[in-house]
C-alpha cells in the first residue's frame, strides 16, 4: 500500500532524490511508451524504489508531477539549444535527460518521410527556426569558391533543427495521446464497475425476496 505524505506538507525534493527519480524513470522509457502500459502502476513502482533507497516518503503522484515539470524544463532547454546553436546548457539535469531522450532527436528519417509522417499525425508542418548565420569576410579570390559550401552548411544546420523540432513535437503529441487513452480506459472501467454493482444489488434483492417467500 502506497504511503501518503503528511497533510499540507508536500515532499521537499532534494538533488539526490531528483537524480534517482530521473534515472529510474528514464530507465523505464520503453515501458512507458507501450500503448497498453499502466502508468499509475509504473509510477507506484518508481516511488517505492525511491522511498526504499533514500528512506523518504514520496507518493507516485508527486513523482509523476515532478517528472513532468523536469521534462518540460528539458524540452525548453533543448529547443533553446537547437534554435540558438548553443552547445552548452547550464541546467544541471540536462545531460541526464539528453543521454536518453536526445538520441531520439538525432535519428534522421528516410528521405521524403518527414512530412509524410507529419501528415499522418494530422499535425501542422514544423518550420525550422530562422537564425542568422555569421559569415566571415572572404577575399575576392575565395568568396566564389566558398559560397556553395556556406549555403550547404546552412541548409544542413536548418535540416537538423527541423528534424529535432519535429521529433520533440511528436513526443509531446504521443504523450497527450496516451493520456487521453488512459483517461478513456479509466472511465470505461468505472462504468463497467458501476454496472457490475447494479447487477449484484439486483441479485441480492432477488435473493431477499425469495428468502422471505420461503419463510412464509
Amino acid at each position: 500500500m502506497e504511503s501518503q505524505p503528511l497533510e499540507g506538507k508536500p515532499h521537499q525534493w532534494k538533488k539526490e532524490t531528483i537524480v534517482l527519480l530521473i534515472e529510474t524513470r528514464l530507465s523505464r522509457e520503453l515501458e512507458f511508451n507501450r500503448p497498453t502500459c499502466k502508468k499509475k502502476k509504473l509510477w507506484q513502482q518508481i516511488a517505492k524504489i525511491i522511498n526504499e533507497k533514500l528512506r523518504v516518503n514520496v507518493t507516485s503522484d508527486e513523482c509523476d508531477l515532478k517528472y513532468r515539470n523536469l521534462l518540460k524544463t528539458y524540452k525548453n532547454n533543448k529547443k533553446k539549444q537547437q534554435s540558438s546553436g548553443e552547445s552548452a546548457i547550464t541546467w544541471e539535469f540536462f545531460e541526464r535527460f539528453d543521454h536518453v531522450l536526445g538520441c531520439k532527436a538525432a535519428i534522421t528519417p528516410a528521405e521524403g518521410s518527414l512530412y509524410d509522417t507529419l501528415e499522418n499525425d494530422d499535425s501542422e508542418n514544423i518550420e525550422p527556426d530562422s537564425q542568422p548565420y555569421e559569415e566571415l569576410p572572404a577575399s575576392p579570390s575565395t568568396s566564389a569558391g566558398s559560397a556553395g559550401t556556406d549555403v550547404n552548411t546552412q541548409k544542413s544546420k536548418k535540416r537538423k533543427m527541423q528534424i529535432s523540432d519535429y521529433l520533440l513535437k511528436k513526443l509531446e503529441m504521443e504523450d497527450e495521446k496516451n493520456k487521453r487513452k488512459e483517461l478513456f480506459q479509466q472511465q470505461k472501467w468505472e462504468e463497467e464497475k458501476l454496472l457490475k454493482e447494479k447487477e449484484i444489488n439486483a441479485i441480492l434483492k432477488l435473493v431477499q425476496v425469495l428468502a422471505s417467500k420461503c419463510e412464509t
